[in-house]
């Protein structure tokens, strides 16, 4: 007989092999224009921009690509008048996520725009990190959550916060066993390769 975790873990299963096959029929890098509308959405309800750079530090991978993804989304921010709010739970991220955003807002031609108290740490706890996260996103009701980079099983809690509130989520990740919850609760999600892909060609790497 099928206990209740081994029944999780097969439909959790399911549901990546599921995601990978909708993968398959969708070309690759799809968001970047949902994600100039999105901004674009959150302007006209006049509502700010959530970008979570998930919950790892600066020399993990996917918190690089995510940085990378933040750059196109403070442009956009910055030229809609949109604003944006980047909480994050590392320090080293907090100064290269500030500096990212910057930078954006002054090629963007608003540095006016730009405040650093926009990217805030928490702390580096998990659990705490997304219990302030989420206290954030219920009382701000942000237009639009981004959630990229590396998420454990924050990814959930995060995930169904930003369903309750927010207009449009957009999510990537390489971290299969947290894909189901980003697919399930967002309106995209960029799936591993994809991810990666993404941010390689905002960077100007690809």
């Amino acid at each position: 007989e099928m206990s209740a975790t081994d029944l999780f873990l097969l439909l959790t299963l399911f549901l990546i092999i599921g995601a990978m096959l909708l993968r398959k029929n969708r070309p690759m890098v799809t968001s970047f224009p949902e994600i100039k509308s999105a901004v674009r959405r959150a302007s006209e309800l006049n509502r700010s921009v959530y970008f979570i750079p998930g919950s790892r530090d600066i020399d993990n991978i996917q918190t690089v690509s995510a940085l990378s993804m933040l750059k196109i989304v403070a442009l956009y921010c910055a030229e809609s008048d949109v604003k944006l709010i980047v909480p994050v739970s590392k320090s080293m991220v907090l100064e290269r996520a500030r500096s990212i955003c910057e930078t954006a807002y002054q090629e963007a031609g608003f540095p006016d725009r730009w405040s650093p108290s926009q990217v805030s740490y928490s702390t580096d706890d998990p659990l705490g990190f997304v219990a302030h996260v989420d206290g954030m996103i219920s009382r701000e009701k942000p237009a639009v959550c981004f959630m990229f980079g590396f998420f454990a099983g924050e990814s959930l809690l995060l995930a169904e916060s930003a369903y309750s509130v927010s207009e449009i989520r957009i999510a990537g990740t390489a971290v299969p066993s947290q894909l189901p919850f980003f697919v399930a609760s967002c309106d995209a999600t960029l799936i591993g390769e994809e991810f990666f892909a993404s941010s390689a060609t905002l960077s100007g790497d690809s």
